[in-house]
C-alpha cells in the first residue's frame, strides 16, 4: 500500500513508461526505481503518514528476440 497511498497504479505505470527505453540497461532500470522511490518517500522519517510506509520497487523487463 506504500506506493498506492502516494500514486494511483496507472500513474505509477505512466511514470515508468515515460522513462523506460525500448531495451533498458540494468542501470537505467535501477535509476527509474530510484526516481520512483524519491517521488513517493516522505522527506523525513519523523513525518508520519503518506510516504512513510515500507516500499519495494521491481521492474521486470521482458525482452523478445
Amino acid at each position: 500500500d506504500g506506493f498506492w497511498d502516494c500514486m494511483p497504479s496507472q500513474q505509477v505505470i505512466d511514470f515508468v513508461r515515460e522513462r523506460i527505453p525500448q531495451r533498458a540497461t540494468e542501470e537505467e532500470l535501477v535509476n527509474i526505481c530510484s526516481e520512483l522511490m524519491m517521488k513517493c518517500l516522505a522527506p523525513s522519517p519523523s513525518i508520519s503518514g503518506t510516504g512513510c510506509d515500507n516500499m519495494t520497487v521491481v521492474i521486470v523487463q521482458i525482452l523478445r528476440d
